[in-house]
């Protein structure tokens, strides 16, 4: 109801507003697309949209797209959105995931659509378009053309297994055994889909650490911030941002112990995201700091499960 409530109000203000330039409305964004490569049927595709807005400026959620279907292929599964008000700056991160469910003969660029997220005030109103993500699904089976003149434009049809030149009891069983994995598959991507696959003894700050060892480069230090950032929502339940320290550390006592470099962390996340600026603070962070620091805190959290399972 109150939603509701928010999204008439808006519709009302931003009726008799005037629009102005996006440009003037929003200070820093950043756009972290989908993978755009090796995309098969049943994966989740994730991309973030991080921003910030000043002179009270405020998103329209009712703007946000819809989680379900898109079409026949596409459905939107999750939307997460997190916001941070600080004086007249709002500081928004959402995240979308869309699962695919298109099965392509061969490789084939598929798009998932533009969004136009509206931001609005007492006085003015903006559009912010969030361009259209492309990205390459992969068939599951080869393809060849059988029988078809070069030129042609005959379609290419799936390989058949006669291609292999099996015969006889050899044949059935190969067909048996593609059968049983063809069916394992199917159950390995409803499983993935589910957030079941690989997440057995896996905690928030282990995984953390497993994303950031494979970064190699400085240039990706952001993205290890944005993995740290997981593991702690995860473990608090909700965003943590640094005005919940305190009650972060109340109901995860096992952290305390770095309490210190933790609240470092969020005041060099926060200036290296949105340009906060604290006193003493460090901007320059390479991979192996991230790295060692998340290992740390990993310890701290398999210490905590040890003592919960006596």
């Amino acid at each position: 109801m109150k939603k509701a409530l928010f999204i008439f109000f808006f519709f009302i203000e931003t009726a008799f507003s005037a629009e102005v330039a996006i440009e003037d409305v929003v200070t820093s964004f950043e756009l972290v697309p989908p993978k755009p490569y090796g995309v098969f049927v049943g994966d989740i595709l994730n991309y973030e949209i991080n921003f910030t807005t000043r002179d009270l400026f405020v998103l329209d959620e009712g703007s946000l797209p819809q989680k379900g279907a898109l079409n026949y292929w596409l459905e939107l599964k999750e939307l997460d959105i997190e916001k941070e008000k600080n004086g007249e700056t709002s500081i928004y991160r959402i995240s979308l995931y869309y699962q695919t469910f298109y099965v392509p003969l061969v490789v084939t660029e598929k798009t998932i659509p533009e969004i136009n997220l509206q931001l609005g005030n007492s006085v003015n109103h903006a559009k912010l378009v969030i361009p259209s993500q492309h990205f390459h699904m992969s068939p599951l089976k080869p393809v060849v053309q059988r029988g078809v003149a070069e030129g042609s434009s005959q379609a290419m049809v799936p390989m058949s297994d006669h291609s292999l030149g099996l015969r006889g009891t050899r044949h059935i069983v190969l067909k048996l055994s593609l059968l049983g994995l063809s069916v394992i598959f199917i159950i390995m991507l409803y499983a993935f889909s589910r957030g079941w696959l690989f997440s057995i003894n896996k905690t928030p700050f282990l995984k953390a650490k497993k994303k950031i060892v494979k970064l190699k480069q400085d240039e990706e230090v952001r993205q290890a911030f944005r993995a740290l950032h997981h593991a702690f929502n995860e473990t608090y339940g909700k965003t943590v941002f640094i005005s919940s320290l305190d009650d972060f550390f109340i109901k995860n006592k096992e952290f305390l112990s770095c309490k210190k470099q933790i609240e470092q962390f969020f005041k060099s996340s926060s200036s290296i995201f949105y340009g906060q600026e604290y006193h003493g603070v460090k901007t320059v962070i390479n991979i192996k700091e991230l790295a060692d620091f998340c290992r740390e805190l990993s310890d701290l959290e398999k210490i905590s499960i040890n003592k919960s399972s006596r």
